[in-house]
Parts: structure tokens; C-alpha cells; sequence
């Protein structure tokens, strides 16, 4: 099975732990998950391999020292979107590294080498086409965990757009509705030099803890401790 359950120890883990995300709109999702793992006192960087580097826009403006940006006490590496700045990074100091991959074609194999890997679309036909196209181009069906956001009812309905992505394999999906409430946070996340996200819709901290507990085998009530704090800011 190409996609395991990780058991991580409560203090150090033995390896660095990879999550990849592919697809659109998956910045703040990326920033929530960060500062939760923060406040498991985890060691955590972030990188942004994508072509478009929409990430470099919600952390606040800093001078990169060799990619590197530190947002928080989370190392973020930015413009790593060819492989020469990719190598650079030394990603064995850290205990989870939280890789944003867009849609870029030179970093299928990296993605690949995730032992976590989300598929994160709207509903937007060039955003679930493009992905279409990018989860083509692997040489066989990897597993995903699959989010679908800003869902409407409309006509293009979820048995619809399961056809068209019917080619990873799938092993948990969300599909959140698009809410105020959640838009409010991903510009907090976006705009605000510390951002809270308590006002978060409760299906998002329901995934989090269900990827964190049921996927990466942490301690329930740690992260559910850990969701409190990072929802407050910390």
C-alpha cells in the first residue's frame, strides 16, 4: 500500500515526514496545518515548488536569506520552483516538511516521494481540468487525500467531478462549501502578520484532526489541543 499509516513518536521522529499538496487554492490550508504542527512542537518548513508561488503572498515581507524566510518559528523556502533551488534545501533537520507543488510538471517524481499527499480543486472547470491533466502524468495510481472547495449546488455535481478525477486513487474526501465565514479566514491568512482562524468553519478542524490522528497517528488529545492554540493565533 503506497499510502500508510505513519506512526510518529510524541518527541522526535526518525525521518522527515513529507506532505504534498497539488492542485489550486491550497495556500491557507497549508499555513492552518503549519501552525498546528507548530504548536505540537514540531520542527516544520514549508516549501513552495509551484510555478505560480502564490504562497510568497501570505507570509509577511522579509529579506530571503538563501530561500529561506521564517514566518513564526516556521521556516518557509520560497521560489523553490526549479530543481537547482529545490536541492538546496536541507530538509533532513526538520520533522514534517509541508510541500506546496501546485500543478508544476518538472516536480511529479517529488510529489510522488510524499508519504502524504492532498488533491485540493474548486469548482472551476480550469481548475479541475488542469488537475485532471497534472494527476495524468503520473505513472500510476498513487493515493490522495481529495478536497473539494467553494462547492455550490449547481448542475456540476460531485458524481461529475469524480469522473473527470477518476484517476488517483482516493482514500478520505472533503468537500466544503463555500462559507463567509471560511473566506474571511483565507484573506486573514493572506493579509495579517498573525492570523486566527477560529472562525473557521467546524468541518475544517474536523479534517485536521481526522488527517493528524487517523492518517498521521498523533495523539488525539494533543491535537486537539494543539487545533485550540493555533485557532487562537498561537
Amino acid at each position: 500500500m503506497i499510502f500508510q499509516k505513519l506512526i510518529l513518536g510524541v518527541a522526535r521522529m526518525d525521518e522527515t515526514i513529507k506532505i504534498g499538496f497539488v492542485g489550486s487554492k491550497t495556500e491557507d490550508i497549508i499555513l492552518y496545518i503549519s501552525r498546528i504542527l507548530f504548536n505540537m512542537d514540531m520542527n516544520i518548513a514549508v516549501m513552495d515548488t509551484s510555478e505560480q508561488q502564490l504562497l510568497k503572498y501570505s507570509v509577511p515581507e522579509s529579506i530571503p536569506i538563501n530561500l529561506l524566510t521564517s514566518y513564526r518559528n516556521v521556516d518557509f523556502y520560497i521560489g523553490c520552483c526549479n530543481k537547482e533551488n529545490y536541492k538546496k534545501v536541507d530538509i533532513s533537520k526538520y520533522n514534517v516538511i509541508i510541500i506546496n507543488f501546485g500543478l508544476n510538471p518538472a516536480f511529479v517524481k517529488e510529489l510522488m516521494s510524499c508519504s502524504l499527499r492532498f488533491a485540493v480543486t474548486d469548482l472551476e472547470r480550469s481548475s479541475v481540468l488542469r488537475l485532471k491533466e497534472y494527476l495524468e502524468m503520473l505513472d500510476c495510481s498513487y493515493e490522495f487525500i481529495r478536497i473539494y472547495r467553494d462547492v455550490v449546488d449547481s448542475k456540476i455535481d460531485k458524481s461529475y467531478l469524480d469522473s473527470l478525477l477518476d484517476i488517483a486513487t482516493v482514500v478520505k474526501e472533503y468537500y466544503f462549501y463555500i462559507s463567509e465565514k471560511e473566506l474571511c479566514c483565507r484573506l486573514d491568512s493572506q493579509y495579517n502578520d498573525i492570523f486566527r482562524f477560529s472562525g473557521l468553519p467546524k468541518e475544517y478542524s474536523a479534517m485536521f484532526k481526522d488527517i493528524l490522528v487517523d492518517s498521521l497517528s498523533f495523539n488525539r488529545k494533543d491535537v486537539e489541543m494543539a487545533i485550540k492554540k493555533a485557532e487562537k493565533g498561537k
